[in-house]
């Protein structure tokens, strides 16, 4: 599979870092120049992103850039004749068998049009009860619950054209809209989650960090300042709803429920050599 990392041109640092990690896997990579949204003039931003009801934009400066920096990847994949395509960002964590999956796409179902091979492993998500066992303990899984990032995902050139036409102007940040089901794409996509994941983001690593600051302002940090104690009352209760809901559908003891909470794992240390794996 080819494999893109994304990396802005004021982080040489982590293009090294990502160099040495991928090269220790045994993994070749292209780099894309990620866009910086603090460079981004204001006709740009609001070019690519919808305003709120009060005016304001719904994206932040650094959601849209990095909304274009994967916009760059999907054109490189939809360019391609076949096969399947990695999208990384710069601030991960591998897996110690990610080569094993990384090198090969044979483990990966017709019918998927992306896989999510990162986790941010503090939030449960929700997934299939049905799942694919792979090789070294990995299982793949339908993502039915949100699961936020764009760390590091597959996609085929047919899904990254699909996204190329579907998605222009957004209300949401392109994570949420790729991986929340309030997004009416995610209900309309095939999307797999791999367990445990193959990468996680420097600032979900736990002891493992080694103070890789996300880049990326999240609109919704930005509003929740603006907020009225109603308005954040309001947001708290459908939170805790959604909270009940999922524990009753997604409970493992619920014979009845087709879904299952989750929380995906991320195992940086497993032992044992990374072999090519292949299809079961």
């Amino acid at each position: 599979m080819r494999i893109f990392v994304i990396n802005l041109a004021r982080n040489p640092e982590r293009l090294e870092r990502m160099e040495k990690l991928l090269a220790a896997q045994g993994l070749q990579f292209e780099r894309l120049e990620a866009v910086d949204g603090k460079t981004l003039k204001e006709e740009e931003i609001a070019r690519w992103s919808q305003r709120q009801p009060d005016g304001s934009l719904c994206l932040s400066p650094s959601e849209v850039g990095c909304m274009l920096s994967h916009r760059h990847a999907w054109e490189k994949i939809a360019a391609m004749e076949t096969g399947h395509a990695v999208i990384l960002e710069d601030d991960i964590h591998f897996s110690a068998e990610a080569a094993a999956f990384l090198k090969s796409s044979e483990w990966i179902p017709a019918d998927a049009e992306i896989v999510k091979i990162e986790t941010v492993k503090k939030w449960k998500t929700v997934v299939s009860k049905k799942s694919i066992p792979l090789d070294h303990g990995h299982s793949l899984a339908r993502l039915l619950g949100q699961h936020f990032g764009m760390a590091g995902y597959i996609l085929t050139p047919r899904s990254s054209a699909r996204l190329l036409s579907e998605l222009g102007s957004l209300h949401m940040a392109v994570d949420q809209i790729l991986f929340d089901p309030a997004s009416d794409l995610f209900s309309r996509t095939q999307i797999y989650q791999m367990m445990p994941a193959l990468c996680i983001q420097d600032q979900f690593a736990g002891a493992a960090t080694e103070a890789l600051s996300s880049d990326i302002v999240r609109a919704w940090e930005i509003g929740r300042k603006k907020k009225t104690l109603t308005q954040k009352a309001v947001r708290e209760s459908r939170r805790l709803w959604g909270q009940v809901n999922a524990f009753i559908y997604g409970s493992r003891f619920n014979p009845f429920s087709r879904r299952l909470n989750v929380r995906v794992d991320f195992r940086k240390d497993v032992g044992g050599p990374v072999s090519d794996i292949h299809r079961k």
